[in-house]
């Protein structure tokens, strides 16, 4: 059988650092102040997540691609208010 081991929550080292200090590291290094593995020891970030940030790799929203554009889910949207509003008003009485 296999082994059914469990990982307790808050153990992945997975984006534990802060936006601010991303910022400031990414400044350093831009600003030629540190090289990357020197900011990578300083600030304990990932070198690698340091190189993805510098060539602009983590800029993809997450998730599959929406269908519809913004402003059609918008309309979508105002359009089930309207109807809602004129079909199936709410009442407090009920």
């Amino acid at each position: 059988m296999p082994r059914n081991t469990r990982r307790e929550l808050g153990t992945r080292a997975y984006q534990n650092n802060k936006p601010e200090v991303l910022e400031a590291c990414l400044r350093g290094i831009q600003s030629k102040v540190m090289s990357q593995r020197k900011a990578s020891e300083h600030f304990k970030i990932p070198r690698s997540t340091i190189k993805n940030k510098l060539k602009k790799n983590h800029g993809n929203n997450i998730g599959h691609p929406t269908v519809f554009s913004r402003a059609e889910e918008l309309s979508f949207e105002q359009h089930c208010i309207h109807y809602q509003i004129l079909v199936f008003p709410w009442s407090l009485m009920t």
